[in-house]
């Protein structure tokens, strides 16, 4: 009974904690720490203890909301664990980091990139094409933007059998 309250306790802890942040700035020490956490789910995804790696990930998020890639690595993890209504969910939380970090940083070609390849995995092919169109305005001498346009970068993401495609 007590090891399966300590992880629900760490999970309402994370939340309140992400809840909290949203309305603070995140300070390097919160980064630091969400980063810790992460890197410990991984390597537990890695000795596949995906129900262990998906509250360190929920823990880290509660510390910094805005690393996307936490978000999409819990979407990952949640998938793993058939909780596909979760999954989406936290897909679509990392696809609104990504456009929290794009305002802070509008030159930032990586989040950007990755911004599209999620939209995509929710198969929002969509709202890709319009995020892709909007950084060529946004950045028109972009020769990696430029690229991206000209080699109908949706197209080829939304072809790719490695990319994770999430249920509706």
């Amino acid at each position: 009974m007590q090891t399966r309250v300590v992880p629900i306790l760490a999970i309402v802890l994370a939340v309140f904690l992400g809840a909290c942040s949203k309305s603070r700035e995140i300070t390097n020490l919160d980064r630091a720490e969400a980063d810790a956490r992460a890197a410990k789910a991984r390597a537990e995804i890695q000795f596949n203890d995906i129900g262990k790696a998906e509250t360190l990930l929920v823990e880290a998020l509660g510390f910094n909301p805005d690393a996307y890639d936490y978000w999409a690595d819990l979407a990952n993890v949640r998938l793993r664990l058939g909780k596909n209504k979760e999954a989406r969910k936290a897909c679509q939380q990392a696809v609104e980091a990504c456009q929290r970090l794009i305002k802070q940083n509008p030159e930032d070609i990586d989040i950007r990139i990755d911004q599209i390849r999620l939209l995509v995995s929710l198969g929002d092919n969509k709202a890709a094409r319009e995020t892709l169109e909007q950084a060529g305005r946004d950045l028109p001498k972009n020769q990696v933007i430029r690229a991206c346009i000209d080699n109908k970068l949706v197209d080829q993401l939304a072809a790719d059998p490695g990319l994770l495609k999430l249920p509706e």
